[in-house]
């Protein structure tokens, strides 16, 4: 006998509805998807998981500053693949890669650096981030936004946080063919 799920179980639809997007991700990676693809899928599913108009996901580098790997928008992409920022300022990027942990950020009106001016002029009012460990260390973030009125769900970065293990795992995998193609070149 199937259990019955009566209308207005938001929660129960929601849990389907992230077990679904977890579902094509890693179908990508265990298919050996190309990182790009991989990260660009996962950008996509986690920026619809938690209602928002923007995703991407973001690499930490050596110099202080954060590269877009990978974009997605129901409207134009904030920050295209490639792009490269600083980490200055007070931002949902700056904020993750100080603390290790993640953030949110509901206004950006007053905040100074580079990448809140980019994001102001975007028109995102709210954003929501989550760390990607890979290996032990901070590898980078991914980053969730909206330009609507209302702004993220509450604990949108929680809910990014929950998902962000399967990136990491992509991450190494990816890592570990182009070790195992460099390996091979050497013979």
């Amino acid at each position: 006998m199937k259990p019955s799920v009566k209308r207005g179980s938001g929660e129960l639809a929601q849990f389907a509805e992230a077990q679904s997007a977890l579902q094509r991700i890693a179908v990508l990676v265990a298919c050996g998807a190309p990182e790009i693809a991989v990260f660009n899928a996962a950008a996509k599913e986690l920026g619809q998981l938690v209602g928002a108009d923007t995703a991407n996901i973001v690499r930490y580098e050596a110099d202080g500053t954060a590269t877009t790997v990978a974009a997605w928008s129901r409207s134009g992409t904030l920050f295209p693949v490639g792009t490269n920022m600083r980490l200055e300022g007070r931002n949902a990027a700056a904020l993750v890669s100080r603390s290790g942990r993640s953030a949110r950020m509901d206004n950006y009106a007053d905040a100074p650096g580079p990448i809140a001016a980019v994001v102001r002029a975007k028109g995102i009012r709210s954003s929501a981030a989550a760390p990607i460990f890979v290996d032990g260390r901070l590898w980078g973030v991914v980053i969730a936004a909206t330009t609507r009125h209302e702004l993220l769900a509450q604990h949108a970065e929680m809910r990014l946080a929950d998902y962000t293990e399967l990136i990491a795992i992509a991450i190494a995998s990816a890592q570990a063919r182009t070790d195992l193609a460099a390996s091979r070149a050497l013979w």
